[in-house]
């Protein structure tokens, strides 16, 4: 599945110190988060087209170990007040938007600095084109529509690669 979404290296684990050492030094590494975007890996089915959750929120952001009593009232207040300050189209997507703007730069953010030899570049870190995979129906993204779709028109042949 890794290599199939053009993922080169683990995150940023020390067994991933030895592969960026390893990295032709002064190359560009492509790096990007669009498959997860257009799987609607935030997602659960039963959170598709339902009210926000706020529990569920707070476990897909990554900030606390358990999702419990304890880290709502820890978390969520200012969860919610992220949630508030989105725009009405970005709060029908909240999901996508806290891996885009709560996950991504406190996980892999930091990943992406030790690339010391190298420059990362996110060929999908465009509004743009982020607006159009959070943009196709949800369902649709979840149930593996679209990606398999973007696999027969662009290498039918990773059809046949087990992906989830």
């Amino acid at each position: 599945m890794r290599l199939k979404m053009g993922w080169s290296g683990t995150r940023g684990e020390l067994a991933a110190l030895a592969m960026i050492e390893d990295y032709p030094q002064d190359h560009l590494v492509l790096r990007g988060n669009i498959m997860e975007l257009l799987r609607a890996n935030q997602w659960r089915e039963d959170t598709i087209n339902g009210p926000f959750r706020l529990r569920h929120a707070i476990r897909r952001t990554g900030v606390a170990v358990r999702t419990n009593a304890s880290s709502t009232s820890e978390w969520g207040p200012e969860l919610l007040k992220w949630y508030a300050g989105l725009p009405e189209v970005a709060s029908k997507r909240a999901y996508d938007f806290s891996f885009v703007e709560l996950l991504l730069p406190n996980t892999q953010g930091a990943y992406f600095n030790a690339f010391h030899q190298n420059v990362m570049i996110n060929p999908f870190n465009d509004r743009k084109i982020i607006e159009i995979a959070i943009g196709m129906p949800t369902s649709l993204r979840k149930d593996g529509t679209i990606v398999r779709t973007v696999f027969q028109r662009t290498n039918p042949f990773l059809l046949d690669t087990p992906f989830h």
